[in-house]
């Protein structure tokens, strides 16, 4: 069988789409050959073919692409995915259509909506064929995740260990930002970049920092640290599923609309302001609200997602 992934990614649009889309390409690449297609530059081209898998750059015509792979299935994961291409491929073609997070009317012509973030507030349901599968439960995040999940999170009396990353791309510069604001507190950092972070002029040398790149043991890395500073996205439902606390800074507007789906996120920011972050790290320094924090994030991520949506995308071709 064939699956065909369009995700874009970028400098511009970050990294998440094509992250979460890997994790469930290593998922299905034994019961399907899988092809990328992709908006993105030579750093997302090449992420992708790391993983072994075949990948495309879109230029314009993707119906064509598409029809000339003729997927069994195909998953969009992108916000607002065009209602006339989906239209199209639905016209044109049997593959069965998945989309991730789109509220677009491209809904209508898909077989499964899945809205782990968007639709935290909703329920499952059928409307006019097509099947909406809603909230965290549904989020895709490395097996490892759960793993740790499993694990009981210790709660220092202190915040030691603190963990900063911003995504793929970090494009507010948040990491150089938030090491300024940060710098007289006596903690233990690990900064981890993404392939397309560009403000390495920016970042100052310290004894206390420790700068990572391109690392493959997240999950531990965010277990083993007692505050987790991120932009809201994957990295945010991970600190989540290790029971790790996060503070959260968005980055654009598309982040702002996601927290306001997101009641669960008191320790949020807009936009970066220094005396709102230091203010929440003060109060964080209080091991009892970690903890409430800790056992509340594990209780509404489990790390589970994967295999749930893997089940669905299987059933709809058996």
């Amino acid at each position: 069988m064939k699956l065909v992934i369009r995700a874009d990614g970028g400098l511009k649009n970050g990294m998440g789409h094509i992250y979460r889309t890997l994790t469930l390409a290593e998922e299905l690449k034994n019961d399907f050959d899988i092809t990328f297609l992709v908006r993105g530059d030579e750093i997302v081209l090449n992420k992708v073919k790391s993983y072994g898998f075949d990948c495309l750059i879109i230029s314009n015509d993707e119906i064509k692409l598409i029809d000339e792979i003729n997927p069994d299935v195909i998953v969009f994961d992108k916000f607002e995915v065009e209602e006339v291409i989906v239209r199209k491929i639905r016209e044109k073609t049997n593959s069965k259509i998945v989309l991730f997070d789109n509220e677009s009317n491209a809904n209508k012509y898909a077989d499964v909506v899945i809205n782990a973030i968007l639709g935290v507030k909703d329920k499952d349901r059928r409307e006019n064929g097509t099947r909406y599968y809603c909230g965290l439960r549904y989020l895709i995040l490395r097996r490892e995740f759960h793993e740790y999940w499993k694990k009981e999170k210790i709660i220092n009396k202190d915040i030691n260990r603190v963990l900063l990353t911003f995504g793929g791309s970090d494009p507010s510069n948040l990491t150089s930002k938030t090491l300024d604001a940060i710098s007289d507190y006596d903690f233990d950092i690990t900064v981890i970049l993404g392939p397309h972070f560009i403000y390495f002029d920016e970042l100052k040398a310290k004894e206390n920092v420790k700068i990572l790149r391109d690392v493959r043991n997240v999950a531990e890395l965010m277990y083993e640290s007692d505050l987790i500073v991120t932009s809201l996205g994957l990295t945010t439902f991970e600190a989540f599923c290790t029971g790790t606390p996060a503070i959260v800074i968005c980055q654009n507007d598309l982040q702002r609309k996601l927290k306001k789906c997101l009641s669960i996120l008191k320790y949020s920011l807009d936009w970066f302001e220094r005396s709102k972050l230091i203010e929440f790290i003060d109060e964080l320094s209080n091991a009892k609200i970690r903890r409430e924090i800790s056992e509340y994030g594990k209780k509404i991520c489990d790390g589970m997602g994967l295999e749930r949506v893997k089940s669905i995308i299987m059933d709809l071709v058996s």
